[in-house]
């Protein structure tokens, strides 16, 4: 007996000793370690980067964007860049803007998801219909848009050009809605047919700003959970057999276990009971490095979760769909992601489980994260829509600063009230009427952030550089005062008083008119707080 205790104690010792080595040889990543952390003797913990590394800088130059420029927002002109070509380079008119502006604001649909902006000087005013301006989260949508443009391009020196624009705050294209566009309208997703390389809908996309792709998350790939994980929200207006529900059910199933932890952490519809077995627990962002393969699919649009998710140096399954934001377009199958529906996902899943497909799937992986913080983080995101209105701007005659000029002069546009002596700067921090605590936005998947999100350049006063810009978390910005448009004038200054001819599209416009002035505006030159 005491022999073998004896032996017990032995044995304790060494495998005491062998703990104690194990972690004394235990050490610490560094940017060397980067990409996937190889070394055994790496600490298995999540580095969380929130600015960028050596070697994942942002995209800075011409050349580096205009890939990025030609595959989306060039394709998304083309419809208006093609018409002005065939005729003969004679450019949009600003009185076919003025009759959209209003065809889009007496529709029952457009007038309560569409706003007007105008940009004059570096300066922004807004126009909101009732249907936004009584909508907290559409507020709140532009609000941190236009705040983050603002800010954005005063610290990476771009110049906002001046311009009159309608921008779409709802998560489904309106072109198609409003039987067609003549004009572009800005939306933040539309569908793509990319069989036939066109767009289904005429809506041009810009990056919603509200989405801070700006963390890179690393995992030692040896360590990787080889299953694919999706965590997911059931929208209320997403159909029970969707996506996501089956991928949640293959994942419950024997056939899909061993190569998918699918499931919801969130049940909004409201006339479903949801079963259990398709409920998972909630996974932070930072712990979905932990995993090989993350998925991304989409809900009754695109899911802004694909940004976050290419944070991490793991390989991202996008979902074959007609549904695309800004950048799709620039994605590619087995170089960038990889495609799926929810009929091949699991032999999908297999083949690539193969060790012999791991120099692959590093490189998709690789490339993926490499894409996200050169394009996608908020100081790309504030380039490209720069570079959009830019472009969008100069398809008018006379979209220029002398359109402004006489705006201004015929009180369409209202800067704010004067304090200190001057105008309030667009980028100070005052007071606006959006002094609510900051919540989620409620399109798909809003924010997958956790609480401790950067926030060291959330001062929209702050002197930022670019650094700085891509720390911002657009939900930390103080708000900003804006000026006001006065709809009336805008649109009689446009059309040169005229909207067709039509008597009942005059009538029509009256009732816009009278909408603008619902709230007498504290700004002065007689505008309307809208």
């Amino acid at each position: 007996m005491v022999h073998t205790r004896g032996w017990l104690v032995l044995c304790a010792a060494i495998l005491g000793l062998f703990a104690v080595r194990t972690t004394a040889a235990a050490r610490n990543a560094t940017l060397a370690d980067l990409p996937f952390l190889d070394d055994p003797d790496i600490y298995q913990d999540v580095l969380d980067f929130r600015r960028p590394p050596a070697g994942y800088e942002p995209a800075r130059t011409d050349a580096e964007w205009e890939p990025i420029f030609r595959e989306n927002l060039f394709e998304d002109l083309r419809k208006f860049t093609d018409r002005i070509a065939e005729a003969g380079g004679r450019k949009l008119s600003l009185r076919r803007l003025g009759e959209q502006l209003h065809k889009l604001l007496t529709h029952s649909h457009g007038s309560r998801v569409a706003v007007v902006v105008a940009i004059r000087g570096g300066r922004l005013y807004r126009y909101l219909p009732p249907g936004v301006a009584n909508s907290q989260y559409l507020r709140r949508r532009i609000g941190r848009a236009l705040r983050l443009l603002a800010v954005g391009a005063r610290a990476l020196g771009l110049a906002l050009p001046d311009c009159v624009f309608t921008f779409n705050l709802h998560d489904t294209p309106l072109c198609r809605q409003l039987g067609g566009c003549r004009v572009p309208v800005f939306s933040l997703h539309k569908r793509f047919d990319a069989a036939a390389n066109r767009s289904i809908d005429s809506d041009v996309l810009l990056p919603h700003l509200g989405h801070p792709f700006n963390r890179l998350l690393f995992y030692p790939w040896a360590a990787k959970d080889r299953r694919a994980l999706l965590r997911a929200t059931m929208q209320n207006s997403m159909d029970r057999n969707c996506t996501r529900a089956a991928l949640a059910r293959l994942s419950a199933s024997a056939a899909g276990s061993a190569v998918l932890d699918a499931g919801f952490v969130d049940n909004k519809k409201r006339d479903w009971a949801m079963p259990d077995k398709l409920k998972r627990p909630y996974v932070g962002m930072s712990k979905h490095a932990r995993y090989k393969f993350l998925i991304n699919a989409d809900g009754h649009v695109s899911s802004s979760r694909l940004g976050y998710i290419m944070q991490a140096n793991s390989v991202v399954l996008r979902e074959r769909s007609p549904w695309i934001e800004y950048y799709y377009r620039s994605l590619r199958h087995g170089v960038h992601v990889l495609e799926y529906d929810a009929g091949d996902v699991v032999q999908l899943l297999t083949e690539y489980g193969d060790p012999a497909r791991d120099a692959e799937l590093r490189a998709i992986a690789n490339t993926s994260q490499h894409f996200v913080a050169k394009f996608l983080t908020p100081e790309g995101k504030v380039r490209y829509t720069v570079r959009a209105l830019q472009e969008y701007a100069a398809l008018f005659e006379g979209m220029t600063p002398g359109l402004m000029r006489k705006l201004a002069a015929g009180r369409a546009l209202s800067d704010p009230r004067k304090e200190g002596g001057g105008l309030i700067d667009v980028t100070n921090a005052a007071v606006e009427e959006e002094q609510q605590p900051a919540e989620e936005d409620g399109d798909e998947d809003a924010d997958e952030e956790e609480g401790d999100a950067a926030t060291a350049a959330g001062d929209a006063g702050a002197r930022l550089d670019s650094a700085g810009l891509n720390a911002i978390n657009p939900k930390t910005l103080k708000p900003i005062v804006m000026g006001t448009i006065n709809l009336r004038a805008l649109l009689y200054i446009l059309t040169n008083g005229k909207l067709g001819g039509d008597e009942d599209r005059l009538q029509r416009v009256r009732q816009v008119q009278l909408q603008a002035g619902v709230v007498p505006g504290r700004g002065g030159g007689g505008g309307w707080r809208t």
